[in-house]
Order: C-alpha cells, then structure tokens, then sequence
C-alpha cells in the first residue's frame, strides 16, 4: 500500500517479462482439427513453470487445465501444497543478487 492506495501486485512480474522480451514465433506449424500443441493437467508451481518455458521456447498453444473448482482457487498456492517446507534456500547471496539485478520482480 502506497499513499492509502493500493499497489499494483502484477507490476514486478510484468517488469520481468518485459525485460525478459516477447514470446517467439510458435515454430510448430498448425494442424487442422487440433487446438492445441501441448496440453499440461495442472496449474501449480510446475505447471505454469513447463507452460512458461515451452512458451519461451517458441512452442505455440500451450494449454493448462486445473482440477480446482473455480478460478479464485487455481494457480500458484493458492492451495495447500504436498510439502511443508521449501527446500531452496533463501539465503543464497549470490543468486539472489543476480535475479535482483537482471529480474527484480522475480526475486
């Protein structure tokens, strides 16, 4: 909250993506009859991680489906996950100091 107003929670994200660059051309050339290339079952952490990814890797029609029972609760946990502690640490100086340059909404 800045100033009694609230912030935008997306900026940071968008900041990244920009300096991150577009996506690239879809390379898969297009089928009749398919909607979709890649299809990933599963909106947490590691679906959107692959979806992201293949995106960068200019595959084109990525598709996530998740189980959840409506769009408030799909996404990044936004449910509880399987393990209770991260396993990253966060006291990694120096990759965090990359990210805080190169990417400072990802940190």
């Amino acid at each position: 909250m800045t100033n009694g107003m609230m912030t935008d929670p997306d900026a940071g994200a968008r900041e990244a993506l920009r300096l991150i660059g577009p996506d690239p051309a879809s390379w898969v050339p297009d089928r009749e009859g398919l909607d979709h290339n890649v299809v990933i079952v599963g909106g947490g952490q590691t679906g959107c991680a692959f979806a992201f990814a293949l995106r960068r890797a200019g595959i084109g029609k990525v598709t996530v489906i998740d189980a959840a029972a409506d769009a408030a609760r799909a996404g990044i946990w936004l449910t509880a996950a399987r393990m209770n502690v991260l396993r990253t640490p966060k006291t990694l100086p120096a990759r965090r100091t990359v990210l805080r340059a190169e990417l400072p909404g990802l940190v």
